[in-house]
This record gives C-alpha cells, sequence and structure tokens, in this order.
C-alpha cells in the first residue's frame, strides 16, 4: 500500500470517526462533497426540482440519524446514494397514489437544473435528456448514476440492491434505446 493510499484510508477513517461522534464540520463536508451529485440523481428519478430538493434534505437527515449503522463495507458516497434511492422510491410510490391533474404540470422537467447544460449544444442536451426521460425507470437510474453521479457498477449494484449483471443491461440495453433514438431524429451517434 503506498503511502497516499494509506493515508488517504486514514483520513477516510479519521473522517468517519468524526461524522459518527456528530461533528458538525464533518457532516457540512459530507453535505458539501455529495450534494451535487445526489440532486443530479434526485432531480433525474423525481422529475421534479422541489420534490428533489426535498428528497435529498431527508436523505441526509436519514443519513445523520443512520451515522452508527454505516459499517463502512462500501464508499460513504454508495450509501448515501441508497439512502437517497430508498427516499425517491417512497416519493414516486405516494406519488403513484396521489396523482391528480394539478400535479401533472409539476413532473415536467426544469430546465433550469439541467445536468447536461455543460453540453455546448442546448438543443442537443434537451433531447438527449427528453429521451433519457422516456427510458424504463430502471435503466433511467443505473445510466443517471453511473454518468451523472460517476459511480462503479458495483456502486449502483448496491444502491438500487440489484445484481452487477443486472446492472451492467441496464446501461447497456438504455445506451442503446438513447442512441436509436437519437439516430431516428437524424441527430447521430453521441451515446
Amino acid at each position: 500500500m503506498t503511502t497516499a493510499v494509506a493515508q488517504s484510508t486514514y483520513e477516510d477513517s479519521a473522517y468517519l470517526a468524526r461524522l459518527r461522534t456528530g461533528e458538525e464540520a464533518a457532516f457540512e463536508r459530507m453535505v458539501h462533497e455529495n450534494i451535487d451529485k445526489l440532486y443530479a440523481y434526485a432531480t433525474r428519478m423525481l422529475r421534479n426540482a422541489s420534490e428533489a430538493a426535498d428528497a435529498v434534505q431527508e436523505a441526509f437527515m436519514d443519513a445523520r440519524r443512520g451515522l452508527a449503522s454505516f459499517r463502512g463495507e462500501s464508499r460513504l458516497t454508495t450509501w448515501l446514494h441508497r439512502i437517497l434511492h430508498r427516499r425517491c422510491l417512497q416519493i414516486i410510490r405516494k406519488r403513484k397514489n396521489n396523482l391528480d391533474i394539478d400535479e401533472l404540470a409539476e413532473i415536467i422537467p426544469d430546465r433550469e437544473k439541467d445536468v447536461l447544460a455543460p453540453l455546448e449544444d442546448q438543443d442537443l442536451s434537451i433531447l438527449i435528456k427528453a429521451e433519457l426521460d422516456g427510458l424504463p425507470d430502471a435503466q433511467r437510474q443505473a445510466i443517471s448514476l453511473f454518468y451523472f453521479s460517476s459511480l462503479s457498477y458495483e456502486e449502483i449494484a448496491t444502491t438500487m440492491n440489484i445484481p452487477v449483471g443486472t446492472v451492467r443491461t441496464h446501461i447497456h440495453r438504455g445506451k442503446a434505446a438513447l442512441r436509436s433514438h437519437l439516430v431516428k431524429k437524424g441527430v447521430g451517434n453521441y451515446v
């Protein structure tokens, strides 16, 4: 083990210990380092900026309460994504049970919070996002975790509570569907 890796492992252990003791600065660091990726993932899952913000806030509160149960068998970010994933699923289930006509307008994605905004061609960004939104939930979630949250297949499997092979299948099929839809629209091969 190199000195940098050993130092990193030591800092991670010390950091986790500070988190578990309730140190506010350690919790703020955890929030600061993870909030953007978690919010992007929640936005992809929920397709609603307000619900995504609420889900992320609730996930951080759940994480704070549950830090004692974090065993460290996965990265902290993987654990946080898993908590957020469960929170988003709760919101989706509740929404399906309570959806009415007035709420339909809120389901339309918020283009101002577009995680694909860095793309130079905004029309392409909107088209790719619309096509991604049209994928089955499992494919959309796996692709979002892989590309927007930079999780590994193993971390995605943990987050979604599915086998790694299923993650590979979801990503492969989702990319194929995106590619097919974009080619049909004359955009080209971007996926």
